[in-house]
């Protein structure tokens, strides 16, 4: 247990935002899903979570000079503004992935 305790410090906040949401949306599992706006809300979360890690890992490759000059500020913000690129991308029209989880949630409450 304290092993993990202590790696808690390594992760960046962007990935701590990301298990937030992971955690959050597991938890909804405990409630009640059965409503077509609810089942969309969560499959567009996960796939603005999907997204965000995705261009997460496109920022890393840019590298943080000029006028801001990069520094722990900037990474925050960065991370910040991803997790919202994420989330616009997937409320707006998103990749399809969002219709894909939805439909696979209404398969599995039909099997239940």
């Amino acid at each position: 247990m304290d092993n993990i305790s202590s790696n808690s410090a390594i992760i960046n906040p962007i990935q701590q935002s990301s298990m937030e949401r992971v955690i959050h949306l597991s938890e909804m599992k405990d409630r009640s899903l059965n409503s077509p706006p609810a089942l969309r809300k969560v499959a567009e979360e996960l796939e603005g979570l999907f997204i965000s890690q995705m261009i997460n890992h496109m920022f890393k490759g840019i590298k943080t000079d000029g006028l801001t000059g990069g520094g722990n500020g900037e990474a925050m913000f960065r991370d910040l503004l991803v997790q919202e690129y994420g989330n616009a991308i997937s409320k707006s029209s998103g990749i399809g992935l969002a219709d894909s989880i939805e439909r696979q949630l209404l398969e599995r409450q039909e099997i239940k």
